[in-house]
């Protein structure tokens, strides 16, 4: 299997995990980061999702996704 192909696959794995309407948001992101971003949704002290919580559509979980690409791509620079 190519590199291309298990990137592709691990992409798909992680956005399966987010709602699909926020795939143009997460192809954005490396897929560790959207894993990280998942775990802090699920685990944070105050105000965790649960998992099927985080699978919905929340404009809460929108921002915090549109926040994080800001932040990410400032790192970049």
């Amino acid at each position: 299997m190519s590199c291309k192909k298990n990137s592709r696959i691990f992409d798909s794995v992680y956005q399966m995990k987010f709602n699909r309407a926020y795939t143009d948001l997460i192809k954005w992101l490396p897929p560790s980061l959207v894993e990280e971003l998942w775990k802090r949704l699920t685990t944070r002290k105050h105000n965790s999702l649960t998992e099927l919580e985080t699978c919905g559509i929340d404009p809460n979980i929108e921002d915090f996704l549109q926040h994080e690409i800001i932040v990410y791509n400032r790192k970049k620079k």
